[in-house]
């Protein structure tokens, strides 16, 4: 009798145990704009719960506007959760206020980690090569040559495991931008808080935002003074040539 046939696939396909399937490597960040009633209390209702999911705060700021008697406050908080509470994070934002605007964004960068990982993986490979040559060389220039190329290797390595720590960490990691404001009336004037009080931050952008009205300023002076130093040239264009003239007349 016969040996009996092997029903299935094909012998070359690839069983279920050996497929490996990739999971992509998603970058998400959002943004809510939130009308709240209290943007100081709604600010630590919502670090709170970024806590509770295992997130943390990485930036927060808080402005105060008055108007006659009238005081209200503006500002942002940027949590950082698990992406997988991302969704809950997003939800528990909304729940605090009246949402003006909300938006969602995707990166997928499996391709980017693909492409570091072999980098990393050839780079590494050539360390340990070039660290044998090292330990085998016996004149100094053969030496210096191959320690040149190890340190530039090993940067380089490090560069891109760098790289590659920031983006796995963005993926693990979903950002949420939440903008905070409460009711205010018409004809706001913002509060000028002193220099002393002023975060590092906000006193640079203060800075630049004066130098830049500055700037501004003088630019619009000189166009506007431009015709008129143009129509004083012309009589003294004129006076120079003739007094050229005179002088060389004599």
């Amino acid at each position: 009798a016969g040996q009996p046939e092997q029903s299935g696939g094909d012998a070359g396909a690839p069983s279920d145990v050996n497929a490996v399937v990739q999971e992509r490597a998603i970058i998400r960040t959002g943004t809510v704009r939130l009308e709240v009633e209290n943007a100081t209390t709604t600010r630590e209702t919502l670090q709170t719960r970024a806590r509770e999911l295992g997130g943390y705060t990485a930036g927060s700021e808080l402005t105060r506007y008055r108007r006659n008697n009238a005081t209200w406050k503006e500002g942002y908080l940027v949590v950082r959760v698990p992406s997988e509470n991302f969704s809950a994070m997003q939800d528990g934002a909304s729940a605090q206020g009246v949402v003006r605007s909300e938006n969602t964004e995707t990166e997928d960068v499996t391709d980017q980690l693909v492409d570091l990982n072999a980098r990393l993986e050839n780079l590494r490979a050539e360390r340990d090569q070039l660290r044998r040559i090292y330990n085998r060389s016996n004149s100094t220039e053969d030496v210096l040559a191959v320690q040149e190329r190890l340190s530039d290797v090993q940067g380089e390595i490090e560069r891109l495991e760098a790289q590659k720590r920031s983006l796995e960490d963005r993926v693990a990691y979903s950002t949420l931008r939440i903008e905070l404001y409460e009711p205010q009336p018409e004809g706001t004037t913002r509060e000028v808080t002193p220099f002393h009080e002023q975060s590092p931050l906000s006193a640079l952008n203060n800075s630049v935002a004066t130098l830049v009205q500055v700037l501004r300023t003088l630019f619009l002076l000189g166009v506007i003074a431009a015709p008129w130093l143009a129509v004083a040239a012309i009589p003294v264009g004129i006076a120079g040539v003739l007094v050229h003239r005179f002088v060389g007349g004599e």
